[in-house]
């Protein structure tokens, strides 16, 4: 399956099933991913690893970085690992600000990291009434189990939907 989000006006299609949920030596949790971003038809790898609040009471933070894979969307098995990917937090954007939509050749990859942290740590869902929104993700490890990834959302009733709410 494929889900399409949009970095800078243009799509960017998420492969879900390349979507891997694993731990690193560290016991450290991360996510990857691959998606065709339409600005330049290049396929990103994209990795994303939840930080944990820096203080007491803190939200969150997520650091997104991606890669071009290959030109076209081409397969990204037999490449070898960049020196150092572009990356971008959800608490800085150094490095990654864009103010325009000119992006400037080898850009893509700091943008769509850009774009992703943006999408998932500001993501908010109206569910005719109910908002979730200011998203927290973290992987979970238990003994046994394959790594998982844990969204909480905070949730506002603004109002109580109808009783023949469709999605």
């Amino acid at each position: 399956m494929t889900i399409q989000l949009s970095l800078q006006g243009k799509p960017f299609h998420w492969d879900s099933s390349s979507v891997v949920i694993a731990t690193d030596a560290t016991g450290a949790g991360y996510v990857d991913f691959e998606g065709v971003w339409d600005h330049d038809q290049n396929k990103y790898k994209v990795r994303m690893i939840p930080t944990p609040a820096s203080k007491p009471g803190g939200s969150n933070g997520l650091k997104v970085s991606a890669r071009r894979a290959s030109p076209g969307g081409g397969s990204i098995s037999n490449l070898s690992e960049p020196p150092s990917p572009p990356s971008c937090s959800s608490t800085s954007s150094s490095g990654c600000e864009v103010g325009n939509n000119i992006v400037p050749a080898g850009a893509g990859s700091g943008i769509v990291a850009q774009g992703l942290a943006q999408m998932f740590t500001q993501l908010q869902l109206n569910l005719q009434g109910i908002e979730l929104s200011k998203p927290a993700l973290k992987v979970l490890v238990e003994e046994g189990q394959e790594p998982m990834l844990e969204i909480t959302m905070k949730l506002k009733v603004r109002s109580l939907p109808p009783l023949n709410m469709e999605f």
